[in-house]
Order: C-alpha cells, then structure tokens, then sequence
C-alpha cells in the first residue's frame, strides 16, 4: 500500500512521518464491479484513487433523468467523494463504477484532518476539485449550447477511435449527454437512415466516419 500511495499522491513527500503512517494503517483497496454505486451524493466516505478500472460521477434529477458529469479513469484521484471535507461547496453526485476494477479508499477520519491540517493536501484536494468543476462546465455547456445531433456524432466519434463499433445501449448514451433515451435514439435513426451508422441491439456499428465526424465537428 505504501508502494501506491507514494507513486499515486502529489502530496505524499509533504506529508510528516506520522501523517503517512495514519494514511497507510487507513488506506483500503475495494474492488467493485460493473454497475456498482460507490458513492451516493451526501455520504463522508473519503477520498478515492483508482487502482483500476473506470467510474462515472452523475448528477440526477428530480425526473429522474442522470447527466454524466465526469469520468474518473485508472491512476486518478477524487475528492468530491469526501464531502464532509469540503463545507463550503453542495455538489451531490454519484459514482459509479464503468467497469470491473478497484479503488484505494482514504477514509474521511483520516483524509479530513490531513486537508485542515496539511496545507499541501489541502491545496492539492482544491486544485482536483477545481479541475473538476471545470470538467462539470464544460458537460453543462454541452448539454446547453450545442445541438443534440452533434453530440451523439461527437459521442459516436470519440468512443470508436480505433474500432468500427461501439457497444453501447441509447439508455447509456443519453445518461452521458445529459438527455432522454427517446432523444438519442430519434437522433441515431436519423444516422441509421442517411448511412452513417447501423444500429443493433447494444451496439452501433459506424459506416461512414468522414460524415459523422463532420456532423460532430463540422468542416
């Protein structure tokens, strides 16, 4: 564990003996699983980095309907998950795991009083909230000013980098672009119908990359 916190925290040579002692005989490597809630907007769990695998933060609505925010990828940390640390901001998310992996947990009894007394992890735990939020605006200008066609282009294009498909439910792909099922998949028939893609059960197939990316990006 020492080994993983010493290569996974920016803050690990600021931190006194004793301080790195407590974080060691606190630290907990959970595994989850696909489709696992492991945080649910309110909660002190602590602060997480993962160890691997991939998770998604959401917010979800009063409808019901869930707006991906972020995702959180292999060797990354988050605080948000930590929120009785960070009174001054009300941002209820819940995180979810993209895939089988596992978190290295910092619990809150111990993380908490590293941000109030360690300047470094204070400003480090700031600083990966900052970057955050700024990946919380962009989601949120996205779903605001960009036209919803565009985005499932752009959704399409960016996930099939290296493959000609992309497994995928239009549940998944809503949740991700912060809309109704019912909207992406008039959007996708509307793909399937000029050509660009074919749609299968849990999976879209891309038939013509040039227009797509053109639909996403323009030009």
């Amino acid at each position: 564990m020492e080994t993983f916190l010493s290569r996974s925290l920016p803050f690990w040579n600021s931190l006194s003996r004793d301080e790195r002692a407590r974080l060691i005989d606190a630290a907990r490597e959970l595994p989850f699983r696909k489709g696992e809630r492991l945080y649910e907007g309110g909660d002190c769990l602590g602060a997480i980095v993962v160890k691997q695998g991939a998770l998604s933060a959401y917010l979800t609505g009063d409808d019901g309907r869930e707006v991906t925010l972020y995702s959180i990828s292999e060797g990354e940390f988050c605080a948000m998950t930590n929120a009785c640390a960070l009174s001054q901001i009300t941002f209820d998310v819940t995180v979810e795991a993209l895939s089988d992996g596992a978190i290295v947990l910092l619990p809150s009894y111990v993380f908490t009083p590293l941000v109030e007394q360690n300047v470094y992890v204070e400003s480090f735990a700031y600083k990966a909230i900052a970057e955050r939020f700024s990946e919380v605006v962009w989601a949120m200008q996205e779903i605001l000013f960009r036209r919803m066609d565009a985005r499932v282009a752009g959704w399409l294009f960016d996930r099939a980098v290296d493959t000609e498909s992309v497994s995928a439910t239009h549940e998944q792909i809503a949740r991700d672009l912060g809309s109704a099922r019912e909207v992406v998949t008039r959007v996708l028939n509307r793909f399937a119908a000029s050509g660009f893609v074919r749609l299968s059960r849990g999976r879209i197939d891309l038939l013509d990359r040039a227009r797509l990316k053109k639909a996403a990006y323009g030009g």
